[in-house]
């Protein structure tokens, strides 16, 4: 399984970045696997997408100001579908899922 991210919005609009292998750390800090320094209102470790039984999951790592998938708060692991839109600070985000893989 594969994932893209493309930023739907702010600095990075229109910037993709191919997910290959699982988990993946969303976040500020210099480690996580997808790194996001201009938005101020994300977290060092904002969320992480991990692969479960062919599934893609969404979970918040208790950011400051919440996840959100396709405009609702996220309060436990989300499974996450093709071309839905995610949410960490101000930046927006869509998941293009590639099950073929």
């Amino acid at each position: 399984m594969k994932l893209k991210i493309e930023i739907i919005d702010g600095r990075l609009s229109g910037k993709t970045f191919q997910i290959d292998s699982f988990p993946v750390c969303i976040g500020s800090l210099s480690n996580s696997n997808l790194q996001i320094l201009f938005d101020k209102y994300i977290s060092r470790a904002h969320c992480t997408i991990y692969n479960d039984d062919n599934n893609l999951y969404l979970i918040d790592m208790k950011s400051t100001n919440g996840t959100y998938v396709n405009d609702h708060l996220i309060q436990s692991a989300v499974r996450i579908k093709n071309e839905d839109i995610v949410k960490i600070g101000n930046t927006n985000f869509k998941c293009l899922i590639d099950q073929n893989v």
